[in-house]
């Protein structure tokens, strides 16, 4: 093609354009005459020709387009019309100069698949070739999906570099079908949707002729089409269930419950680097654990869940039996290390020394199994020292009482190394969550000196539980004010997870649950309750098998009580009044039973025990309650699964239930 003169001069500009024209009409006929003497290589020739002709053709046009900015209009306006009709004869043009040519462009374009073609055939009505914008919303609105606008339209169109105006054809919906679209599942629907176009013409029909019983039948019809096509495009667009997870192996499962002392079923920083130091492997910087927890997608605050923690020895890349044998004697060492201090404390040097010997032992132990010794054998102890000259016998201490188990359940809580003592930084976390201030690292210094202690070390188990071991503090207070503290460092995390995730509605639900727990622990306090020992359960005398297993069948987490849910379910099924839930803390409260925990089979049957209540009657009542239930689910199976007739017949079977069941109620 002529290349594009630089001049302004309108009159240049049109002989530019005519010659353009005049050249991509010689060489569409040459393209037709070689198409047709099957002249491959000259074919691609012209294909060439055309192309750079197309390209002349498009300068122009800008160049139009830029003169028109200029206002000079009238005078280009022709030329632009004479580009445009250029540009839409050019694709037509090159098609069919390339059709015989084994590299033309026709290769490089989609070709459209059966299925895109059928589809496309279907709304194609007036067998164009192309789809305006009213057969494309059809297309989307049978296949459900939303109908685009015509800004939408005109868009899609130019970015095809199609006319709007005349439409798009089956290569562009075969690329936008490859990307955006499931083909099958829109055949489907097309189809079905087509099935029900047909089939309100049909009654539209009817209904013209008069035949209105005709016509109902045909939207009965309908209807039942529809809801048969909405099931199975929920069916088709339903996420595939998750893989359930494999089961983790109990010693490895053990191994993870050993540092998850939190027990939230993650490993924080701090738990990572303790099994990390047992272990002998590296332990990682707070900047490091960031950007792991980050790039696997976890958060930092909560850490990584067991599954990740574990997969290394499901796949047998570490050692489970190994690392157990670690752990086993670096928590042997600490308590050997607590153990001294406090022994060296109480004036025992003798024993503080045995301690000491232990220690090293182990540490022999642990350094042979790292360096990969097989059958390490536990060094020999070091020769016992000269024995000091005979002195009186001491009297013998008295055992010591057993610790109790709340208590020692409560300081493991926030020995978070696990080392038998209380840092600074575990001090301060449990004094923040009972409500007093934290303590300074100079008062820690002066009061861990002042007691013998490494400050370092903190302080010993014996040392921490001494004011709950002699009354003066109260365990029940303490652990349930610490109970909540960290239920609301939970929903905190909650709640920012699911912020992130644009959860708002199910963040706000959490902070609410938060706050509630915060007034609660506001009462707590500012009251400060005394909280005495609850008096053992007495042992429950065997019930008759019939109340028994009836107290089971409502009894459905197992924990030997009805909790509020449980209770109201039974209630509904024997026509028992339901009970609320200020209503129900209430009588838990006053039988001195958690409510969140329920009530116990012993006092849930008495009223069968007495016979004041006929389990016979009820278990009957219960019975047919659950048939019920079962018969409600079966037919709307059968609905789904369009056998209307079977889910008729399900109905009258319930109906049948229902109406005995009344009949025991009245009498």
């Amino acid at each position: 093609a002529p290349a594009p003169a630089t001049s302004s001069t309108p009159p240049k500009k049109d002989e530019q354009v005519s010659e353009a024209l005049a050249a991509v009409e010689q060489r569409m006929q040459r393209a037709v005459e070689l198409r047709d003497t099957q002249s491959e290589e000259e074919c691609r020739q012209v294909y060439d020709e055309l192309n750079e002709c197309w390209g002349g053709v498009k300068t122009l046009r800008r160049e139009a387009d830029d003169l028109k900015k200029a206002n000079q209009q009238l005078k280009w306006m022709k030329v632009l019309k004479e580009c445009k009709a250029m540009d839409e004869k050019l694709p037509g043009l090159i098609s069919k100069a390339c059709e015989v040519g084994k590299k033309d462009v026709k290769d490089k374009r989609p070709k459209v698949s059966a299925k895109v073609l059928e589809l496309f055939k279907r709304y194609d009505a007036t067998g164009t070739g192309m789809w305006n914008i009213k057969q494309l919303n059809k297309c989307l609105v049978h296949c459900k999906s939303e109908a685009v606008t015509e800004e939408v339209w005109v868009e899609q169109c130019t970015a095809f570099g199609l006319d709007p105006a005349e439409g798009i054809t089956a290569e562009v919906m075969e690329v936008y079908m490859a990307k955006n679209r499931n083909i099958d599942l829109d055949l489907k629907m097309s189809e079905m949707s087509m099935e029900i176009d047909a089939v309100v013409r049909k009654a539209i029909q009817h209904k013209n002729a008069g035949d209105l019983a005709a016509a109902k039948e045909a939207m009965i019809r309908k209807k039942h089409l529809e809801i048969t096509r909405d099931d199975y495009y929920q069916r088709a667009t339903l996420p595939e269930p998750e893989p359930e997870p494999v089961p983790i192996d109990p010693r490895v499962q053990s191994f993870f419950e050993r540092y998850d002392r939190d027990s939230t079923g993650h490993w924080d920083l701090k738990a990572v680097n303790l099994c990390a130091k047992h272990c002998g492997s590296d332990q990682i910087t707070e900047e490091q654990y960031k950007e792991q927890c980050d790039a696997l997608g976890f958060d930092p605050s909560v850490g990584f869940p067991a599954a990740l923690i574990c997969q290394s020895y499901a796949d047998g890349t570490a050692d489970i039996e190994r690392d157990i044998q670690l752990s086993n004697i670096s928590f042997e060492i600490q308590k050997l290390v607590s153990k001294g201090v406090e022994l060296k404390n109480s004036g025992d040097r003798e024993g503080a020394l045995q301690a000491v010997r232990e220690k090293k032992k182990l540490e022999a132990a642990k350094k042979a199994i790292l360096e990969g010794a097989s059958n390490a054998e536990i060094p020999a102890p070091a020769p016992e020292p000269s024995p000091e000259p005979a002195r009186e016998p001491e009297p013998e201490p008295e055992p010591e009482k057993p610790l109790d188990p709340r208590i020692k359940m409560f300081f493991d809580r926030y020995d978070t190394s696990g080392t038998g003592c209380w840092d600074l930084q575990e001090t301060n976390r449990c004094m923040k969550h009972l409500g007093t201030d934290p303590i300074d690292q100079e008062s820690w210094n002066m009061q861990c000196e002042q007691l013998g202690l490494d400050p370092a070390m903190g302080l010993p188990e014996s040392v921490v539980c001494q004011s709950y071991i002699d009354g003066t503090a109260d365990i029940g207070r303490d652990i349930k004010l610490s109970d909540i503290s960290v239920e609301i460092q939970k929903l905190v995390s909650k709640a920012l997870a699911l912020k992130n995730s644009d959860d708002l509605e199910g963040a706000i639900q959490v902070v609410r649950e938060k706050k509630k727990l915060e007034a609660e622990k506001k009462v707590i306090l500012e009251t400060l309750p005394q909280v005495r020992e609850p008096e053992p359960e007495p042992e429950p005398e065997p019930l008759d098998p019939r109340i028994q297993g009836f107290f089971n069948r409502y009894d459905t987490n197992g924990n030997g009580h009805w909790d509020l849910k449980e209770a109201n379910r039974c209630a509904k099924h024997v026509g028992g009044p339901e009970t609320d839930e200020p209503t129900w803390k209430a009588q838990c409260q006053q039988l001195g039973f958690d409510p969140a925990k329920g009530l116990p089979a012993s006092v849930v049957c008495q009223s069968y025990v007495d016979g004041t209540a006929d389990i016979e009657r009820d278990i009957k009542l219960s019975n047919l309650a659950i048939e019920v239930q079962k018969l409600v689910s079966k037919a709307i199976t059968l609905r789904n699964n369009d056998d209307l007739e079977g889910a008729i017949n399900v109905v009258k079977e319930k109906k049948k239930l229902e109406a005995e069941r009344a009949a025991i109620l009245k009498g």
